[in-house]
């Protein structure tokens, strides 16, 4: 029996006798019959904003921010955004990569739910703004939006981690990413994130 269907004849005994979850199996393809195991579960959060009214200066400058913890890897998994507009002409808006922590703005803190009540407590901070906060030092800019005004958008897709083929990785509490009004916002914004953290 060759090597490849002796570690296949391991691992179907290992699952018919209960020893490995199915779902931790996970193939590498990059080595020949290579078997990576990994965790079955991980502490996931989402995090969902009222609508709120953004900084009114022009630019509006950061909107909504999440930052890192000094314990935990967070991961960054998916970002989108409602909007109801009642101008015209166009919203843009910026995510940036943070290395330092923004500093200063009027904000209310957003609750990281854990989608498994056995999670722990989220450690990271999420805040929408309606007085822009200063600004950290970026890191570089994500992406960017542009979007019509005088118009409900649901769920706009800021940010989405499998479309990308990685999370955005945030380690410490000065590393966070945040969404930038690079206009004056004429809106009403809802923010939802979901994140891990390890």
């Amino acid at each position: 029996m060759n090597t490849f269907k002796k570690i296949t004849a391991s691992i179907l005994s290992a699952l018919a006798l209960g020893l490995v979850p199915i779902a931790t199996l996970k193939a590498d393809a990059s080595s020949f019959g290579t078997v990576q195991l990994s965790p079955s579960f991980v502490s996931t959060y989402r995090g969902s904003s009222v609508f709120f009214t953004p900084p009114s200066g022009s630019p509006a400058g950061v909107i909504w921010s999440l930052y890192g913890s000094n314990t935990k890897t967070v991961y960054v998994l998916k970002i989108t955004m409602s909007r109801i507009t009642t101008g015209t002409g166009d919203d843009e808006y910026a995510l940036t990569k943070r290395s330092s922590a923004s500093s200063g703005g009027t904000g209310a803190s957003i609750n990281l739910v854990p989608l498994d009540s056995n999670n722990p407590s989220a450690t990271s901070t999420c805040n929408s703004w309606t007085t822009a906060p200063t600004a950290g030092t970026s890191a570089g800019q994500i992406g960017a939006s542009v979007v019509a005004q005088g118009a409900v958008v649901d769920e706009l897709v800021v940010f989405d981690a499998d479309k990308y083929g990685q999370a955005i990785v945030l380690r410490g509490t000065s590393q966070g990413v945040d969404i930038s009004g690079l206009t004056s916002l004429s809106t009403t914004a809802q923010v939802n994130v979901t994140i891990q953290e390890q």
